[in-house]
């Protein structure tokens, strides 16, 4: 039998309800893959380049870099919206009218939350049900087969003791 790959099909979410006479928003994105993850990870680093290697990161840097992360996310994933224009009819995706959107505080704020939260909450879950490497963590290590205490020591009789 061979391995079938997992390929998760892109998803369209509802991010915006229709307000003050204007349309819905629903964006379709592409499955965040590992390779997206590392990608959106190592382009938010520019976020923190002049920075001195050995300078600890502030508050705000680490917020700076979650929000590139994030919008880096999205960069890599959006693959097509509905409800995003203006009165001359619908916007194409294109770069340019990402990073539009990306700067409208409220869009970004609820693509965060419809979007990328529910990733990073993943993320988290992952991290915390997993087994420890070294085998010492309650899922790597069940209680019924671990020992109470050291078994005794059986004599074999040949050697003598060091003076």
């Amino acid at each position: 039998m061979y391995y079938t790959p997992k390929v998760a099909a892109p998803a369209w979410l509802d991010i915006m309800p229709s307000a003050d006479g204007c349309l819905p928003i629903r964006m379709e994105f592409s499955a965040v893959t590992a390779p997206i993850k590392r990608k959106a990870r190592f382009l938010a680093g520019e976020v923190l380049e002049g920075k001195d290697d050995d300078a600890l990161l502030t508050k705000v840097d680490l917020i700076d870099l979650g929000d590139a992360w994030s919008k880096n996310v999205v960069r890599l994933t959006l693959k097509s919206w509905e409800g995003i224009g203006d009165e001359n009819g619908p916007w194409p995706v294109t770069p340019e009218n990402i990073e539009r959107i990306l700067a409208d505080d409220e869009l970004f704020d609820a693509i965060d939350t419809k979007f990328i939260m529910p990733i990073v909450e993943q993320d988290k879950e992952k991290n915390a049900s997993s087994a420890l490497p070294n085998g010492i963590g309650k899922a790597a290590t069940p209680e019924k087969t671990t020992a109470r205490s050291a078994a005794a020591g059986k004599s074999k009789g040949g050697a003598k003791a060091a003076p």
